[in-house]
């Protein structure tokens, strides 16, 4: 991964059983927009390298902006924060990672050149599952994290989500439901994505 630990007060990465958590701590002066950008960025990363794997799999998760304290080791996390991503980080019913609505509120605030890539410039309806519960949201529309790294070309990034699509065991009508709720944000993200990589090619001729 790429270190941007001199742009950021604090990074730690930390796993709770099978979940990956990153923390920024921004530095004085930085504005809340940075933190969740690099958040994003780092989630990514996390989520390609599952793809990479003997037997690739992916990941969903959340994006979420506030107050937390976290233990050197890395293991211990508490915070408004961290309240929000145990809420809802198993919510999607696909897999994204995606804003939840403090971090969604603060990408309110960022400008076109802000985004680098990391998530969507465009909302997702993300599909939520219901853990069992009555009157919960079946979706939220909200920013996702994107899955290609902000150079890619079109056919790179056609190839990670490739890549994603493949990881879904289809023969599970449960799996088979994720997968069909997954490939259409690929699809739209993918328009995007190139673009994006268009304009930036222009820009540099």
């Amino acid at each position: 991964m790429k270190d941007e630990s001199n742009c950021v007060k604090m990074v730690r990465v930390g796993f709770i059983s099978d979940t990956v958590v990153v923390a920024f701590v921004n530095k004085d002066g930085q504005l809340p927009v940075f933190a969740t950008m690099v958040a994003s960025r780092y989630a990514s990363e996390v989520f390609r390298l599952g793809l990479h794997q003997a037997a690739p799999w992916t990941y969903r998760g959340v994006i979420t902006y506030g107050a937390f304290e976290i233990h050197d080791s890395g293991s211990f996390f508490v915070g408004p924060a961290v309240d929000e991503a145990a809420s809802c980080y198993e919510r999607a019913d696909a897999a994204l990672i995606w804003l939840a609505p403090n971090a969604k509120s603060v990408l309110a605030l960022a400008n076109e050149t802000e985004f680098q890539g990391a998530v969507t410039k465009e909302e997702h309806d993300v599909p939520l599952n219901q853990k069992g519960k009555e009157n919960l949201p079946t979706s939220y529309r909200t920013n996702v994290v994107s899955p290609f790294p902000f150079a890619s070309s079109p056919v790179e990034a056609q190839n990670i989500a490739t890549a994603i699509l493949a990881t879904f065991d289809t023969t599970k009508p449960e799996v088979l439901q994720k997968r069909n709720h997954t490939e259409p944000c690929l699809r739209r993200h993918l328009n995007e994505h190139a673009a994006i990589w268009a304009n930036n090619q222009a820009l540099m001729r």
